[in-house]
């Protein structure tokens, strides 16, 4: 249902992947607006690829109206236009997806007046209908049904701030541990705790009372700890399931044995920054014993199952980094890579 008062700015981040970038906007130019206006905004994370040239040449092409900003203008409104369907804004290095996202929450809150944001993962396949979908449910954060891209299989999103090994198989036995697709087969919204973070839409206000993203954790753990904020402040999270999107899944997929190193780096050092963060006396203790041991579990999964050592060891690298406090970007994983190229 159409609200003229509603405004609703899509942000989706791109670092060095301008044709998934493109793939998504392709698709986001098409789907239906549900509110007064709805803005696109790509935040360019300091690409080495050419990434801002293709995606300037892609728009114009299509005749599509855009301007382009730097991150020195972000609460500089004046070349902002009406009839300006698509914002680019340039940082000038990788910022990791909480201060590519933060730059692009910044800008939307200053010069846009938003009523929702729509955080994207620039890996996604979407229908028209989505975001119809999650805006008409009431709901302070509304996230969708997330398929596996590849597979088409249904992503288990769990309701445990943690993780820990054989989560599918538990929540068979207790439906309050994740949304499974019993929960999906209903097709009803559903209160939870946390949200699958690849497609996010937020009431602007929370950002404004909660803030935004943590940038210690760089990349990862990032939406846990801000859904862990929100919910501690009495915003209500909603799972749509009637709004479905498919996400290609860089980091982690165990069903194409498919791993990202960097990935897997900083998904290791987060949940040690998330207990530290969230956690105080014995309980944070024990939690931290605890994540150790699913460290040598997730340590053996790249290992012996996916068969990628580089994952393996930037795993347990993460971890003890995270263990001595390291936060935001880590020079580590780029260091070894190149060196075992």
């Amino acid at each position: 249902m159409l609200n003229k008062q509603d405004h609703l700015v899509f942000i989706v981040l791109n670092w060095n992947d301008w044709k998934s970038t493109l793939f998504l906007l392709s698709q986001l130019l098409r789907v239906n607006c549900p509110t007064h206006t709805c803005k696109i905004i790509i935040v360019d994370n300091g690409s080495t690829d050419n990434s801002l040239k293709f995606i300037r040449r892609w728009l114009s092409m299509n005749k599509i109206n855009f301007i382009m900003l730097t991150e020195n203008e972000l609460f500089d409104c004046s070349k902002l236009l009406n009839d300006i369907s698509v914002i680019i804004i340039a940082n000038f290095q990788n910022k990791g997806y909480t201060g590519g996202m933060n730059t692009g929450i910044k800008y939307a809150l200053n010069c846009l007046n938003p009523s929702f944001l729509l955080l994207l993962n620039n890996d996604l396949a979407i229908d028209t209908n989505f975001v119809n979908e999650l805006y008409n449910i009431p709901g302070d954060i509304r996230g969708p049904l997330v398929l596996n891209y590849y597979t088409g299989e249904f992503i288990l999103q769990p309701q445990t701030y943690l993780h820990f090994p054989f989560m599918s198989f538990f929540a068979k036995i207790s439906s309050n541990l994740a949304i499974t697709e019993r929960h999906c087969a209903k097709k009803k919204p559903l209160i939870v705790t946390r949200l699958e973070g690849s497609c996010v839409m937020v009431r602007a206000e929370i950002f404004r009372k909660v803030g935004l993203f943590d940038e210690s954790f760089f990349s990862y753990w990032e939406d846990v700890d801000f859904f862990l904020r929100a919910h501690k402040s009495g915003y209500k999270i909603v799972f749509v399931p009637s709004s479905i999107v498919r996400h290609m899944i860089g980091a982690v997929n165990l069903r194409i044995k498919k791993s990202n190193p960097r990935a897997a780096y900083y998904l290791a050092r987060g949940g040690i920054l998330f207990i530290k963060k969230h956690y105080r006396g014995i309980k944070k203790f024990i939690l931290l014993i605890f994540y150790l041991l699913y460290s040598v579990y997730m340590f053996s999964m790249y290992l012996l199952y996916l068969c990628h050592k580089h994952s393996a060891l930037l795993y347990l690298i993460g971890t003890i980094k995270g263990l001595l406090g390291e936060t935001g970007i880590s020079t580590f994983p780029e260091r070894y890579l190149v060196r075992n190229r």
